[in-house]
């Protein structure tokens, strides 16, 4: 697949569940995620609150600012995604 139609590409749910994990492991405010990772505020907010839900994001506040980091939980799932893309031949 070219450049150009990988662009065109849709991420999938794990993918994008990923990429907030990866980019959260240094503490991450919600702003930040939602222009790396090219979501809509909608979009973000769920994702977050899903991974808070299920411990594999912390929420947090320092110095009125509130940050979002990634869970022990949380780095094993970026693991075995990781692995996993490695076994479908997916590099990384």
């Amino acid at each position: 697949m070219g450049a150009v139609a990988k662009s065109f590409v849709r991420r999938g749910r794990f993918e994008i569940v990923n990429e907030i994990l990866t980019l959260c492991k240094a503490p991450t405010q919600k702003t930040h995620i939602l222009y790396k990772c090219n979501l809509s505020y909608d979009q973000v907010k769920k994702y977050l609150d899903f991974l808070v839900s299920n411990n594999l994001l912390k929420s947090f506040s320092e110095d009125g600012r509130n940050y979002f980091q990634t869970t022990e939980k949380g780095r094993r799932f970026t693991e075995e995604h990781k692995r996993l893309g490695r076994f479908l031949g997916k590099g990384e």
